[in-house]
C-alpha cells in the first residue's frame, strides 16, 4: 500500500516554450506548466495557457514520464507524443516535443535545464522503476468494479427494451 502522506504533494514547474514552425521570424513563445502528481507516477502533464479560475488549463496533454526523461537524450516517442534533443538558433541544448492529435500537431521547445529540474523534482518523489511502489490498486480495483457494475446495468437496460 502506498504512503499517501509522502505522496501527497503535486509538483508544479511554469516555464515558457517556443512554438516551433517553418518560420525562425515567427516561433511565439506559449505559457506552460509541467505538473506531475505522485500518486499517479508514470504520467506528466503540459498544462497550456494561463490556469483558468478552477485551477485547469486551458488545454492539457498528460503523457508518460519516460518519454521526456529518454527525450532529452535521445529521441524517442510513440502515439501522438515524439520528444527528441535539439539546439536552438542560439546553440543552447533543447528539447522538441511534438504534440499530435486528429486536429493538428504543434511542435514546442524547451530549456533542457528547464527540463530537468523538473524532471529531477519528480524523480525525487517517485525514483525511476519504482512506481508501481506508489500506485494504489484498492482504487484502481474499485475503479474497475464500478465500470462492470456500470456495463452490466447497461446490458440490463437494453434487454428490458
Amino acid at each position: 500500500m502506498p504512503n499517501h502522506d509522502a505522496l501527497s504533494e503535486l509538483i508544479s514547474h511554469e516555464v515558457s516554450m517556443t512554438c516551433v514552425g517553418d518560420d525562425p521570424t515567427d516561433m511565439p513563445e506559449l505559457p506552460v506548466t509541467m505538473g506531475y502528481d505522485p500518486q499517479d507516477p508514470y504520467a506528466v502533464s503540459f498544462g497550456f495557457g494561463p490556469a483558468l479560475g478552477d485551477g485547469e488549463h486551458a488545454a492539457t496533454w498528460t503523457f508518460g514520464r519516460d518519454l521526456l526523461l529518454e527525450g532529452i537524450t535521445a529521441p524517442t516517442g510513440i502515439g501522438d507524443v515524439y520528444v527528441w534533443p535539439c539546439l536552438d538558433v542560439k546553440g543552447c541544448a533543447t528539447v522538441v516535443i511534438e504534440l499530435r492529435s486528429p486536429s493538428g500537431e504543434v511542435s514546442l521547445q524547451a530549456s533542457t535545464v528547464e527540463l530537468n529540474e523538473f524532471l529531477h523534482r519528480t524523480l525525487d518523489a517517485v525514483a525511476a522503476g519504482t512506481e508501481t511502489d506508489h500506485l494504489d490498486l484498492d482504487d484502481a480495483d474499485n475503479w474497475l468494479a464500478g465500470l462492470a457494475a456500470c456495463a452490466t446495468e447497461q446490458e440490463k437496460d437494453k434487454a428490458d427494451d
